[in-house]
């Protein structure tokens, strides 16, 4: 069973330290997380993609999105926000956010979750339906192309096999 929330962060705490303020963004490192589920307190583990800027001119860009995303995982990464240690978080901002690069970071970086353990993944961006078939929704990442959506974007419908496929967690928020 999952659990299916959206949860809305404003990037209100920045300072001039940050680097969403200073036009470059920080993506975390890919390493696996190694987990072993016997005896183990569930844990937490999130992926979190913010994209402002999109390589296809026809997708508008976005003024808030990448900051909300580094603000949320700040936010998971602090003690108030469940102090989620730096190795069970994946960041992708911008042109890091590839759909290559959030397809692998979520089959990968869940992949050894336990059943007890719960998985964050937290969307900033654009989403759009196929125009050949909208019953389809796709996540927007850096470099989706309008003209083929299905071959560039993130399918929402993929994401939840994806995940299903790829881990025996219960809880996804």
């Amino acid at each position: 069973v999952f659990l299916v929330a959206l949860i809305v962060v404003g990037a209100g705490c920045a300072t001039t330290a940050d680097p969403v303020h200073r036009g470059r963004f920080i993506a975390v490192s890919d390493a696996p997380v190694a987990v072993s589920c016997e005896g183990q307190e569930p844990k937490t583990l999130a992926v979190v993609v913010g994209v402002n800027h999109y390589k296809d001119e026809r997708i508008s860009d976005l003024e808030g999105a990448a900051g909300d995303a580094w603000a949320f995982y700040h936010l998971l990464a602090s003690p108030n926000g469940g102090a989620v240690p730096e190795p069970h978080l994946r960041l992708l901002l911008n042109e890091e956010a590839t759909r290559e690069a959030v397809v692998g970071a979520l089959g990968n970086h869940f992949a050894g979750a336990c059943p007890q353990d719960r998985l964050i993944v937290y969307f900033a961006g654009h989403g759009e339906t196929d125009p050949l078939k909208p019953e389809d929704a796709f996540l927007l990442v850096h470099d989706t192309s309008t003209d083929n959506m299905v071959a560039t974007g993130v399918s929402m419908k993929r994401l939840y096999e994806l995940l299903r496929e790829r881990t025996s967690a219960e809880n996804l928020v």
